[in-house]
């Protein structure tokens, strides 16, 4: 008996010891700060990353099948959309599946077949692939900092020998919500695809296109915006983070999982009418302050990462609070809730 439980001692020690290598990984890191997943056989698997902009959060659930195809769902929430009841969970939300590249033609033909090659993760989603074997693809997802929209570019290049033509659709689809589980009525959501047409492409040239996705009041405009500004925007506010209150000891696996927690940590503030609110998110927890979570553990963090609008948040937070202090020792409330 003792021997057994020895040996199934060493079995659990050389099982994890395996599952921790670096050679076992299914993530690498890059010297860039980045992590990059090389797709080697490690399939099916699938995985979910969660992003936000001051004005939207988007939860990306994604993954690779066994034949080496991408797919991904992204459920989109609006956090000052307010949904009826206005309770803690009541921002609005949808999910959507489409793929962009599902829309576009190559010579008159859906492309077909799709290998995954890599996915990197940076603050956004990139997913490498050849597709037809005859082009790549490769997809990049992100929200917006500061715009009530989320983005996905899609880039593909012509690898062959041949020309090929590529057709981009125009797709201006607009989905408008029942008016009466709105607390400002009906809201409007967009999809539209940006750089829409027919494009002949060279050996080696490439073309890109980009879909947004938008929600606001329907008194609103819907926000006009550059895809490649947008994007270079969220890469500027990862590097900011990044480069500040830098975790350094002996795990570089522990530093670089620092690194990423400083990105959700700090990303998820909303702008909300009662100021900016860091929420948790996680599909359920937006556009409102809870007495733990940003009191005592995010709320105190920020000024040693050197974030000013945490900054902002977490005073913010403190402040709201204060309102319900009172020489009587009464409980303050748990949360403070829809903005």
């Amino acid at each position: 008996m003792q021997m057994n439980i020895v040996f199934i001692g060493l079995l659990i020690f050389c099982t994890t010891a395996k599952l921790f290598s670096q050679e076992y990984r299914r993530w690498q890191m890059n010297v860039d700060g980045s992590i990059t997943w090389q797709i080697q056989g490690n399939i099916p698997h699938d995985d979910h990353i969660e992003m936000s902009g001051k004005r939207i959060s988007c939860v990306l659930r994604y993954g690779i099948a066994a034949d080496s195809s991408f797919h991904a769902t992204r459920t989109l929430v609006w956090p000052m959309l307010r949904t009826i009841p206005n309770n803690t969970h009541a921002s609005l939300t949808r999910q959507f599946a489409p793929d962009g590249f599902d829309w576009v033609t190559v010579n008159g033909k859906a492309i077909g077949s799709e290998k995954v090659i890599s996915i990197t993760l940076n603050g956004t989603l990139v997913v490498n692939s050849i597709v037809g074997n005859r082009m790549t693809l490769t997809r990049q997802y992100f929200p917006s900092t500061t715009l009530p929209g989320y983005w996905e570019m899609y880039t593909l290049k012509n690898i062959s020998a041949k020309t090929c033509v590529v057709e981009i659709p125009k797709v201006n689809t607009v989905y408008d919500t029942n008016p009466d589980k709105g607390v400002d009525g009906a809201y409007a959501l967009h999809v539209d695809i940006t750089h829409a047409g027919s494009f002949e492409l060279q050996t080696n040239d490439s073309v890109s296109f980009s879909v947004f996705y938008s929600g606001m009041k329907q008194n609103e405009k819907a926000p006009v915006a550059d895809a490649t500004e947008e994007k270079e925007k969220r890469l500027e506010f990862i590097h900011e983070v990044w480069n500040k209150l830098i975790l350094e000891t002996p795990d570089t696996v522990l530093n670089k999982e620092f690194a990423f927690a400083k990105i959700r940590a700090a990303e998820s503030i909303f702008e909300t009418k009662g100021g900016p609110m860091h929420g948790p998110g996680g599909e359920a927890y937006y556009a409102a302050i809870w007495a733990n979570d940003q009191g005592e553990y995010v709320g105190p963090f920020f000024p040693y990462l050197g974030y000013d609008y945490g900054n902002k948040a977490s005073l913010n937070a403190y402040l709201h609070f204060a309102r319900f202090m009172n020489e009587e020792y009464k409980p303050i409330p748990s949360s403070i809730i829809a903005e």
